[in-house]
Order: structure tokens, then sequence, then C-alpha cells
């Protein structure tokens, strides 16, 4: 993914909306634009490519919300 490969985002959050808007204008409104996630998993933010143990993968996702960063 472009976090696990670079990091970052390589694109803002108003230059996407920006890219969403100017897209839409020009082909009316789609049925569905995809969120721009934040990804609160290790493995994409410390950069590590591994896979989920067994157990509570549920643990990790929600963690940017809760901690209300």
């Amino acid at each position: 993914t472009e976090l696990k490969d670079h990091g970052r985002w390589r694109t803002t959050a108003p230059e996407y909306v920006a890219d969403v808007r100017r897209i839409t204008a020009g082909g009316g409104a789609p049925d569905f634009v995809a969120p721009q996630d934040w990804m609160c998993e290790p493995w994409v933010i410390y950069g590590r490519n591994q896979h989920l143990e067994t157990g509570n993968p549920a643990r990790f996702h929600g963690t940017r919300e809760a901690r209300g960063l």
C-alpha cells in the first residue's frame, strides 16, 4: 500500500477532496467515493511486513478515534 511503501499519504486530505470535487464536477456524482483511510495497524505504522497472529485482530482498529487523534 502507499502507507506501507512510503510511510505516509503522498496526497493530503485537502488535495484528495479537491480531486474528488474536480472529478465529480465534470461527470456528475459518483455512486461511491472511497475514504482516505487512516491506518492504525502496527505493521503499517512501523513499516513491518507481517500479518496478524491468531487472537483478537480487532484490537488495533479504531485506535485513532479512541485516542481522539
